[in-house]
Formats: structure tokens, sequence, C-alpha cells
């Protein structure tokens, strides 16, 4: 998905609250999405499509609308894999596309410069999101950026000794400076190379 989401998802936001809730499991749409894991390890689904608003009663307002969807299964269970996954601060040794990575333990900020030659010149996203540590919801909320307003759940499970990892966000707001088209590509694209590479580190770790 667009870089922005996937640093996760990235985007400059303003301090928020989030909290996890360790004891919670995914909801009905979660779990349909997870199911489709069968035959695949990684699954992204990413629609980026323009949205013409005329609740004013006068011309037609455009805006752009995302959905954003990301699930993926690791072989060993969560206590594994989470304490890689959850280093954020050393994401720009772990990505090609990230290019800086630091992360504000007190105010659980994450800032990421991101390049890559889908997009037309590096950005910084900034985020706020707790250390994921455990099985449960981690809610994000983006204040600002590129996509304000954008709000999101990164869901955590483990079944069979398995790690699933269960990402979605939405956002509809003022078009950005992308085609629909291209941030749709683009996010995608990145959400899938993203996890996998992450995986990877995961297994090296482990090995």
């Amino acid at each position: 998905m667009f870089t922005q989401l996937f640093l996760l998802f990235i985007f400059f936001a303003l301090p928020t609250h989030t909290h996890a809730h360790p004891n919670s499991g995914p909801n009905t749409s979660e779990q349909l999405f997870l199911e489709k894991l069968n035959q695949r390890d990684i699954i992204a689904l990413v629609t980026v499509e323009d949205h013409y608003d005329n609740s004013s009663g006068e011309q037609l307002t455009r805006e752009q609308k995302l959905n954003f969807k990301l699930a993926g299964v690791h072989r060993r269970s969560c206590n594994k894999i989470l304490p890689i996954l959850s280093r954020y601060e050393k994401y720009d040794e772990y990505l090609s596309f990230i290019k800086k990575s630091q992360y504000d333990e007190r105010n659980k900020l994450i800032l990421f410069l991101l390049d890559h030659a889908l997009i037309p010149s590096p950005f910084y996203l900034m985020f706020k999101l707790d250390r994921i540590k455990t099985i449960g919801n981690y809610p994000f909320h983006f204040d600002g950026g590129i996509f304000p307003g954008l709000t999101g759940t990164i869901t955590i499970q483990e079944s069979s000794e398995r790690c699933r990892i269960f990402i979605h966000a939405h956002w509809q707001g003022t078009p950005t400076r992308f085609p629909s088209f291209i941030l749709e590509l683009f996010s995608e694209t990145i959400a899938k190379i993203g996890i996998e590479a992450l995986f990877r580190v995961a297994d090296r770790a482990h090995n």
C-alpha cells in the first residue's frame, strides 16, 4: 500500500492516544479476510478511488478514498517474531525503501524517511503507535500529512503456533498530489514487499 500507509504503513501525525487490548481478537471482517490465507502467507488488498461529494448542494467536490487490508501469517509463534517486528527504529536496516527510522519511546512516535522508484521524491512519515509486544488490537490514527484523519488497526493473533498479522485502514479526504491508480499500485506493492522482508528478518533471527 502506499508508503504512507504501511508505515504504517506513513504520514505526519500529531500526538494521539493508542491503546492495545491484549485479550481482544479480530472482528468478523478481519477474521473473514484472514481465512483467505489458506493458500498464501501474505495477502494485500488496496483500493484507491476518486469520490465526488455533492452534499453541500452546490458543485461536486472531488475527494480520494482509500481502503487498505494486509494479512500475513508467519510460521513461528508471535513471541518469536514480535521482538523483531516491533523494533521500529531498525526498519531502515530491514527495508530498503526506508532511509531513516526513529522511535520516540516516551511519546510512542514513529518517524520514517521513505524513498522508492515508484514515488517522485523522498518524504517523511510520522505516526503514533505503541510498541507491539503481544497479541491484541493496536489502533492508529493520522492527524496530518498526506492522509489526515486516516484511521486503522493492527491486529495480532496466534493460531497453531503461527503468528497472524492483520492491518486495515481507511481514509477519505482532499485529493493527494498522486493519481489514485498510482497510490493503489504503490501501496499494495510496498505492503507486500515490506511484510515479506520483515518476515525474512524474523526467520534469520531464529535460524
